[in-house]
């Protein structure tokens, strides 16, 4: 039995398509994602996310750190499941988050691929939108990643 490790989004290999990037991401997570004809299949992801990043900050603090958290692990498994799987689904998350985390409101997040797979990195799209909100904000961003057998 061998063991796959997926290793997204080294801190100097996040590059984003957004003028509201301003730095590396980092946020460690490792998802296992259970086991994929006879082999274990987990994924670890790295993206930093700091409260005074410009990536938070253009949601004018509104979205607390545990909904990214949440971002890095549905993304760690969108991206390992598509790789041993021909079709990749949108993962959507609809959480709601109190007053005590600095956000009084639903949240919801998508996430989706906007791009095919090109050797070992891919585009992908971030959508929020807040209960609140007219319409949705995106966010295009491109990971590259390692695979580690």
């Amino acid at each position: 039995m061998q063991e796959t490790t997926f290793e997204l989004g080294k801190s100097e290999v996040v590059k984003a398509l957004s003028p509201f990037y301003g730095g590396p991401l980092l946020f460690n997570k490792k998802v296992s994602l259970g086991i994929v004809n006879g082999n274990p299949i987990t994924a670890k992801t790295s993206i930093e996310i700091t409260d005074d990043h410009p990536f938070v900050r253009m949601f004018h603090g509104r979205i607390p750190r545990l909904l990214f958290e949440e971002f890095a692990k549905q993304l760690a498994i969108l991206i390992s499941t598509s790789m041993v799987e021909p079709m990749m689904p949108t993962l959507k998350l609809d959480k709601y988050y109190s007053r005590a985390e600095n956000n009084p409101g639903r949240f919801s997040l998508a996430v989706t691929k906007i791009g095919d797979f090109m050797g070992d990195s891919c585009i992908f799209e971030l959508i929020i939108q807040g209960e609140n909100d007219k319409r949705p904000t995106s966010w295009s961003f491109v990971l590259e990643w390692m695979r580690k057998n």
